[in-house]
């Protein structure tokens, strides 16, 4: 009875099966293997930071830990960029929307939706990018830098190491991932990444 159950309900459990794998467009696309990933899209990776986005607020110095995690926004799942500074705020807090289109993370602000441009790739085209050797906090990095202009010509720079991410920020006019507050000058750096 048990052989005849099972195999009367085979074709169910197919068709569930297939209509819940259909339901995945919305997941992280995942590279290629073969090339370069400059924004991994882990969900076990920690960054770590050094930073003076915060001297406003917390001091000219802070140390901040970020991650991709999952929350709720407009009664909808989002992928955030998390962020937070233990042990003044230990909790985590998010700061970016994020969404992977056919490769590309785009930045949704506060309430996602489809930012204007991409915020970062997993692979940049040569015309983008210069390759540059850079040390950050002692430790040395074959980096792509990427300039972007954006709010009417105010630039931010940032540098990615491949399977890493963002290892270098750096703003003269206040730009940063982590913080809006600002107008001077902007340097972020990566103490560490651990996965």
């Amino acid at each position: 009875m048990k052989r005849l159950f099972i195999f009367l309900c085979l074709p169910a459990l197919i068709s569930i099966a297939a209509i819940t794998s259909g339901c995945d467009d919305d997941d992280p696309v995942t590279p290629d293997p073969t090339e370069k990933d400059y924004f991994p899209f882990n969900r076990g990776a920690v960054w770590t930071y050094h930073t003076n986005v915060y001297k406003g607020t917390v001091g000219p110095d802070a140390t901040v830990e970020v991650k991709i995690d999952t929350s709720w926004s407009s009664d909808q799942l989002f992928d955030f960029l998390m962020i937070r500074m233990p042990p003044q705020y230990p909790d985590w807090g998010r700061i970016i929307g994020l969404l992977d289109s056919a490769g590309v993370i785009y930045s949704l602000g506060d309430h996602p939706r489809e930012g204007e441009f991409p915020l970062f790739k997993h692979v940049y085209d040569e015309n983008e990018i210069t390759h540059e050797t850079i040390t950050v906090l002692g430790t040395t990095y074959e980096t792509v830098k990427y300039e972007l202009s954006v709010d009417g010509g105010r630039k931010v720079t940032w540098w990615f190491a491949d399977d890493i991410g963002l290892v270098r920020e750096h703003s003269m006019t206040g730009i940063s991932l982590f913080s809006d507050d600002n107008d001077d000058e902007v340097l972020t750096e990566l103490i560490s990444y651990a996965q």
